[in-house]
């Protein structure tokens, strides 16, 4: 799985960072596995609750690692990526602003929905079920998070280093 990943970090480019991005997420899908082949068979079903303290940690790790993930995938070189990391960690007031007074809210309301919101139901699928309120509460929500988080400036193609 590791081997796996890192092939995927050098398809996405020949760079440190890529590479680095690849071996993260091959070292928690391997961690993942050990972890879960070793728990009993009524244990890996989980608990049903989206609040139980493991459910939410398991949540946090996993967003933490992806987002870790992303900077490592979106900056230029991995000095930039470190310094990135470092920045956040020691919140430094240098470096990028936050232009749009909405980022700051909108990411804290993501981050909440991601821990609380059982992951084992499919939430498109289940919308057409809801009151037409709210269906129309729901898409004009996710309307205006778009519209509000839309950046000033063009950002290049994902792959337009590749």
């Amino acid at each position: 799985m590791i081997i796996t990943m890192l092939l995927c970090g050098l398809w996405h480019g020949a760079s440190w960072n890529f590479v680095l991005w690849g071996g993260l997420h091959g070292v928690a899908l391997a961690a993942y596995q050990i972890y879960a082949t070793g728990r009993p068979p009524q244990v890996r079903r989980g608990t049903g609750s989206a609040f139980h303290p493991g459910t939410l940690g398991a949540r946090a790790l996993t967003l933490s690692v992806v987002m870790v993930g992303w900077i490592l995938f979106g900056t230029q070189t991995l000095t930039l990526a470190f310094k990135y990391l470092w920045r956040m960690v020691t919140w430094s007031s240098d470096g990028v602003a936050l232009e749009s007074p909405y980022i700051l809210p909108l990411t804290a309301l993501m981050l909440v929905a991601h821990l609380i919101i059982n992951k084992d139901r499919n939430l498109i699928e289940e919308l057409s079920t809801y009151s037409p309120p709210a269906r129309v509460l729901t898409y004009a929500s996710l309307l205006l998070a778009l519209a509000l988080l839309v950046p000033s400036d063009t950002v290049p193609f994902a792959y337009v280093r590749f």
